[in-house]
């Protein structure tokens, strides 16, 4: 995962894949393709909020919500993450390698219901 400051835009990708998120924008960049966003990723307390299903889909994760517990469950090649709500206020770091990022692990917080990417 990389920041590009200048132009305030996220750069993840695995194998073949590349996306191109920018700061409060609702165009992301797949590869070539620009798709739409339904919510844009934003910077909050120093730490940057991506849409974590869309993220998590585009690099090949299986995204599932399960209403009946509130639990948001990815599985990449057999492995899963378990990612159940947490009280307002309170922050739970949280290792995601299932994206295998080149560069090392993903680490994401959870917080107020929402997943963050440092």
């Amino acid at each position: 995962m990389e920041w590009g400051a200048e132009t305030k835009t996220i750069k993840a990708g695995k194998g073949d894949v590349v996306i191109l998120l920018p700061l409060d924008g609702k165009e992301v960049m797949i590869n070539d393709e620009i798709l739409e966003l339904e919510v844009p990723a934003k910077l909050v307390n120093g730490r940057t909020l991506v849409p974590l299903r869309f993220v998590s889909e585009a690099l090949g994760c299986d995204v599932h919500w399960d209403a009946s517990v509130s639990l948001v469950r990815i599985t990449y090649n057999s492995k899963v993450l378990d990612l159940p709500p947490l009280p307002p206020n309170e922050q739970i770091p949280v290792v995601l390698d299932l994206t295998k990022i080149p560069k090392g692990q993903g680490e994401i917080t959870i917080t107020h219901g929402q997943y963050l990417f440092p």
